[in-house]
């Protein structure tokens, strides 16, 4: 090696090395910031929080106080009339218990309802039995009660008293009864509803937050050194883009206009040794200047520039995760508001009516996302994600106006199409604009906005729809939908157009895979090994486990529904909070199989804690166990399998496309979510509800065993080995 090319060795592995100090302070800069608005937001709900329970505590208390006194004094005063006006002696009064059920059935917030005489005799009682209401009696005789708003509070009852004047001047006592565990139920719930709508604020502040210092700090100050990595080996021609006046925006300004003063300084020392090298006389003299002109040229590059783009796979994370957010937030009340207009005059139940829509909109996301795929390759993610919004934007205005059932099923069939539009342009975004060596993380931010806007669409929809209706819940996710739409204007750039010119020079893909393109991929054995032993799997456990198991079983353990979706959503934070963590390491280890591997055991190991039910644990805690285990191993598995297919993507890029191939490998997966309410179906007649859940586990753990024998067969093939995959 010769002197020059030691000195611009070493000159590029200290340029690198800057760069790589200053990417590691702006990246402990970004988590100090992060962490920062997280605590601040954290402290400031606490508080709205802790101060909401109080006075949600506080308002309970006389509501229900005054319940019991209105129903008491209601009874005490038609005993009255019955003893005083048509003077029936107590002792007489005849259907007081079934007119006591009656009540309670009618006020739920009434635990016990019971009529003594004046000597103290229980005549009547409904709610609990005579001995129960026998033993409150005493513990009141022998003053065991502590005074409370509610009454006396004895034992796991509020005790009110209402009196009841006799004909003959001897006064009954009516006892109205409110279950101490009643109200500490209505407190828990809306001590958990608080804790989730908390929950989803920080899920969506943070989704903005995050998007927010991307795409205005994180990445213009990354493209930055990027273009002084470039000027340490002598490139200065590049130039960055300014999209806003704030102080990374002038920030850019003053870095362009010194990189401009730097390229007119150098056209005026070439106008200088131009005019120089004319002004020789010896012709010796003037050919070494030309030869250090020369040596210069080559040296530095001031001309021939380009604009630095600021493009990144992150930077799609907001309008995907708003267009999510859009079609789940009708996901709580659906089924209700097409049961509104389900036809009940034909043959086929109301419960397949019911069905019909949804199954459609799945079938129509289905078609869609292949579809998308060649669109993708030919004109490109912007036109294409438009396209998609456009559609559901229709979809969810027509569902406003809908006047029957037709056009309710038409108007969710055209939101199918735009979801799975959208969900195909915005995975090759991210396709296209992952690193080679941090596929997992770019993923990880596709399905980070993906699993934010399930979690946070039921919820918040579900508020919506009882504050304002079904139909105006659909504006609402009309409205979303186009600001989802106009965050796209500002995500795509230059660099869509020149992937397109690009594609231009080269033979188009075919607009739909045909029968070469299907038989190529799956001959593919790093495409069928994650598509069968893992992605369908995967599917098949979100669909039969997720949304059809765990919701009967928990039904059965006594759970309703507010509780079950709570248990639910833990699938969903596990997955998130455990998703940057696994994308991370697998891009430093780059074994993505092994991830896949790691992640389907634990899941599988989770639906085997099962077998420990009412032996160790109670059904309740495996259930939970097994929901939280399976977050985790989709969290650990989802970035890296979507690694290893875009890089087959990126192999068949130019034969079939790379839209085409990812659009391919979701049409393929989504069978899972076909497969897996029926084999859940067949688990659970056969095995029970525990039985099913190991089951599940027994079926992942096989065919994650397959998946490493696979991988151990081609391991001898360079271009198959986790490395080789990682760098092509």
């Amino acid at each position: 090696m010769t002197t020059k090319a030691k000195a611009s060795s070493v000159g590029k592995r200290a340029s690198q090395s800057i760069v790589d100090v200053f990417r590691r302070e702006q990246r402990n800069l970004l988590i100090r910031l992060v962490l920062l608005a997280v605590l601040v937001l954290v402290l400031g709900q606490s508080a709205v929080s802790w101060f909401a329970l109080d006075g949600f505590e506080q308002e309970l208390d006389p509501q229900l106080h005054q319940k019991a006194t209105v129903v008491g004094n209601a009874l005490a005063e038609q005993f009255t009339y019955a003893t005083e006006e048509l003077e029936i002696p107590v002792q007489g009064l005849v259907g007081v218990e079934e007119y006591f059920e009656s009540v309670l059935m009618a006020n739920d917030d009434i635990k016990y309802l019971s009529l003594f005489d004046d000597s103290g005799n229980l005549l009547f009682v409904s709610g609990i039995s005579r001995g129960e209401m026998n033993e409150i009696m005493q513990a009141i005789e022998n003053d065991e009660v502590q005074a409370h708003s509610y009454g006396s509070a004895v034992g796991a009852h509020f005790d009110s008293v209402f009196e009841v004047s006799g004909g003959n001047g001897a006064n009954s006592e009516l006892h109205v009864g409110v279950s101490s565990e009643r109200v500490r139920s209505h407190l828990r719930e809306i001590f958990l509803e608080v804790i989730t709508i908390v929950v989803i604020c920080w899920l969506v502040t943070f989704e903005f937050l995050l998007f927010f210092i991307v795409a205005r700090v994180e990445k213009p100050m990354e493209t930055i050194w990027r273009i002084m990595s470039e000027g340490a080996r002598g490139k200065f021609s590049s130039w960055l883009p300014v999209r806003s006046s704030d102080e990374i925006g002038q920030l850019i300004t003053s870095f362009n206009r010194t990189l401009y003063d730097l390229r007119h300084r150098y056209s005026d020392f070439v106008f200088d040794v131009k005019e120089t090298q004319d002004a020789q006389i010896d012709s010796t003299i003037s050919e070494k200047i030309e030869e250090i002109h020369h040596q210069v040229r080559r040296r530095f590059q001031f001309e021939k520039g380009r604009i630095m783009q600021i493009e990144a796979a992150d930077r799609i994370r907001v309008p995907l995760f708003l267009f999510i957010f859009s079609e789940e937030l009708t996901r709580s009340f659906l089924p209700l508001y097409i049961q509104k207009y389900a036809p009940t005059d034909l043959m086929l139940s109301t419960e397949l009516m019911i069905g019909l829509p949804i199954t459609l909109f799945m079938v129509a996301a289905m078609i869609a996302t292949p579809l998308g795929g060649g669109f993708v390759d030919r004109v490109g993610v912007k036109k294409v994600f438009l396209t998609g919004t456009v559609l559901a934007l229709i979809g969810f205005v027509g569902n406003f106006y809908a006047q029957g059932y037709v056009d309710l099923v038409l108007f969710r069939v055209l939101t199918g199409i735009g979801y799975g539009l959208v969900f195909i342009a915005s995975e090759s975004w991210v396709s296209q604009n992952a690193r080679r060596h941090s596929r997992a993380s770019a993923t990880g931010v596709f399905v980070a906005a993906v699993f934010a806007g399930i979690i946070c669409g039921p919820p918040i929809g579900g508020i919506l729809a009882d504050r304002f209706g079904f139909e105006a819940t659909f504006l609402f996710s009309a409205s979303l939908a186009v600001i989802s739409g106009l965050f796209i204007f500002q995500v795509f750039g230059q660099s869509e157009k020149a992937e397109e010119d690009s594609n231009q020079k080269r033979t188009r893909p075919a607009l739909i895979l045909g029968f070469k393109g299907w038989l190529t991929l799956l001959t593919d054995l790093r495409f069928v090994s994650v598509l069968i032993f893992a992605a369908i799997p995967g599917k098949m456990m979100v669909a039969g486990f997720v949304a059809y198991l765990v919701p009967l079983y928990l039904n059965d353990l006594g759970h309703n529904e507010p509780s079950i979706g709570r248990i639910l959503m833990l699938y969903g934070i596990a997955t998130l909070l455990c998703l940057t963590i696994g994308a991370r390491f697998a891009d430093r280890t780059e074994k993505y199989g092994t991830m896949v591997s790691l992640g389907t055991i634990v899941a599988g190991l989770g639906c085997l804690a099962a077998l420990l039910s009412n032996v160790y644990i109670d059904p309740t805690t495996a259930v939970v166990l097994a929901i939280a285990s399976l977050g985790v191993g989709h969290a650990l598995t989802l970035t890296s399998q979507n690694s290893i297919i875009q890089q087959v993507a990126e192999r068949y890029r130019y034969t079939l496309g790379r839209a085409s191939v990812i659009g391919a490998y979701r049409l393929c997966e989504r069978f899972g979510m076909v497969a897996g309410p029926m084999i859940a179906v067949a688990l659970i007649s056969g095995f029970g509800y525990v039985g099913a859940i190991v089951g599940f586990g027994v079926i992942l753990i096989g065919l994650i065993s397959l998946f490493v024998i696979t991988n151990l067969t081609r391991a001898n093939t360079p271009m198959e080995t986790e490395v080789g995959l990682a760098n092509e």
